[in-house]
């Protein structure tokens, strides 16, 4: 849904005001990896609510190349991973061939990546993880 067009009251609160923060880390501290890919995940994450998914692919992108820590940053592969879907289902949409897009593959292939991240990481990571794919799927949570 794009949110702006449409006249969405929702608008300030999902899309500009987080890509708004993501917009000043980036300028405030461009030196500061930590800080500099934090902002280009919000900014990233922004835009895809915004149903701007190849937006969303190369900040996320961005984000991931410069943590400190990818494999930490498992919440960036799963932006990143739900932008290539979007992408491919749009282009499926608009195709009339029954070929998969190569964004579905990029798709599949950062989910797997998150898989593997599981694994690789010890306990309280793996809790982390845990509790990010139930956010997601029924909304935020207050998990103490």
């Amino acid at each position: 849904m794009i949110y702006k067009e449409k006249g969405d009251p929702r608008y300030k609160t999902l899309v500009f005001t987080p890509y708004e923060i993501g917009k000043q880390l980036i300028t405030q501290y461009p030196h500061i990896p930590k800080y500099l890919s934090q902002g280009w995940y919000i900014a990233g994450h922004a835009v895809l609510i915004n149903d701007r998914a190849k937006k969303a692919i190369k900040y996320t992108e961005k984000a991931i190349q410069i943590s400190p820590s990818p494999t930490s940053e498992v919440h960036y592969y799963f932006v990143l991973a739900d932008a290539y879907a979007e992408v491919a289902d749009k282009k499926q949409i608009k195709s009339a061939s029954s070929k998969m897009p190569s964004e579905y593959y990029e798709a599949e292939k950062k989910y797997r990546d998150i898989t593997n991240m599981d694994r690789e990481m010890g306990s309280g990571q793996d809790n982390r993880l845990i509790l990010h794919i139930k956010q997601s799927k029924n909304g935020p949570k207050s998990v103490e």
